[in-house]
């Protein structure tokens, strides 16, 4: 059976098996783009790492991506906590920890109700610590749920979250008449790898999953709606990313 993954971007240290094609990049990709954002964008020369260990492949990607891109330019890990939010705080004794080691940034690899516990509990102290977000809990919710305790955060995806592009913007205003609710990116990610398989179909390729994964790659670019969806010869995902800054409970880019 063919898969194609809207959102998975934990690389397989075996290489990817040949029935299965993800539209999303590896997520050691943000964790180096977040590393370059702090230090050479927001000039933070010791940034904290907190992340949620029930999704712990994906956190330990873009940790130790972060770390050595960070720490190889000057920066230093003031220190790093990973939790289980199922049986742990998440926020408990995070201030204390940041003004111990002299943290000014936070990479917080979580969910977005993790994000919104930890980034209420800063606001709460008054701490005005920058933190940083993967792709990961780049929701609707953080924005509803977070409120002003997020305003400020930086964050990195391939989701295009203000829909600038003509295509982007009429499947915003599709989505919104199906369903009376803004898109999140996931909702964006699925529809990409619905399209890519229409399209890869469409050229009357027959309906076998090796077939079918070997055309995607012969195709190899298709139009998303975020950009260009690329595939290099071991179908390996290459897109675009974006940055953007949370302000006015909004995603603002600053690309």
């Amino acid at each position: 059976m063919l898969i194609i993954s809207p959102t998975i971007s934990t690389p397989n240290p075996a290489g990817d098996n040949t029935l299965f094609v993800r539209i999303n990049m590896g997520s050691d990709h943000y964790g180096k783009a977040l590393a370059d954002m702090a230090l050479r964008r927001f000039g933070k020369k010791r940034v904290a790492i907190a992340g949620d260990l029930i999704n712990s492949d994906y956190v330990k990607s873009v940790v130790d991506s972060f770390s050595a891109t960070y720490t190889s330019s000057g920066g230093t890990v003031s220190f790093t906590r990973l939790f289980n939010s199922r049986t742990d705080k998440p926020a408990d004794g995070i201030v204390q920890a940041l003004r111990d080691n002299r943290s000014d940034g936070l990479l917080i690899v979580a969910a977005s109700m993790e994000v919104v516990l930890i980034a209420k509990e800063l606001d709460r102290a008054g701490a005005s610590t920058r933190i940083f977000l993967p792709p990961w809990p780049l929701t609707l919710d953080l924005l509803h749920n977070g409120g002003k305790a997020v305003e400020g955060a930086v964050a990195v995806s391939i989701a295009d979250l203000e829909s600038r592009s003509s295509v982007g913007k009429r499947f915003v205003q599709d989505y919104m008449a199906e369903y009376g609710e803004s898109p999140s990116f996931t909702a964006m990610f699925g529809y990409e790898a619905a399209m890519m398989l229409r399209t890869t179909l469409a050229t009357g390729i027959r309906p076998l999953p090796r077939l079918i994964r070997d055309k995607i790659l012969s195709i190899r670019v298709f139009d998303g709606l975020q950009g260009a969806i690329r595939f290099d010869a071991e179908g390996n995902a290459e897109r675009d990313l974006f940055r953007y800054v949370i302000e006015h409970g909004a995603y603002k880019s600053i690309d």
